[in-house]
């Protein structure tokens, strides 16, 4: 991969990766079920507040759903890559975007997007599908349910 990859990718509207039948979003306008819906979870160091200094050791989750599934071709090697609009993990205070229930559901506010940029992407391997509800106690929140994937 120290060389980029050639010119044309493949795009893909629907795929079955690692057990998950994942579309993209915009593909998924006249069903019933949404199957673009996914987790990324990644240990990141970071600090608690503004004026700690120590770091400490993380599990952030990136929620979202899938925009674009491309295959970029690296001559003798390919490579599937998941571009996605997502919220970053961000539990503290009262403009939290992602927080947990008395139940330990993730909830997520979808009004606080992250615009898309070069770090909008993930690879199938670090994704879980997840599917969306609303959470009929809070307005303009919804429950993050996680989907085991078939074949496990």
């Amino acid at each position: 991969m120290s060389m980029p990859p050639i010119l044309e990718a493949i795009i893909y509207h629907a795929m079955y990766v690692f057990g998950n039948h994942l579309h993209v979003s915009n593909g998924e306008k006249h069903f019933t079920t949404r199957d673009s819906g996914i987790v990324v979870t990644f240990e990141q160091e970071c600090v608690l507040g503004p004026n700690d200094q120590q770091f400490i050791l993380a599990k952030l989750e990136y929620v979202g759903w899938i925009e674009e599934i491309l295959e970029l071709n690296y001559g003798v090697l390919n490579s599937i890559i998941f571009f996605y609009n997502w919220m970053k993990a961000s539990y503290t205070r009262s403009n939290a975007i992602i927080k947990r229930n008395e139940h330990n559901f993730t909830l997520v506010n979808f009004n606080s997007l992250t615009p898309i940029s070069n770090q909008s992407f993930a690879f199938p391997i670090h994704v879980e599908q997840v599917v969306f509800l609303a959470n009929p106690k809070e307005k303009g929140w919804k429950v993050v349910l996680r989907k085991d994937p078939h074949g496990k």
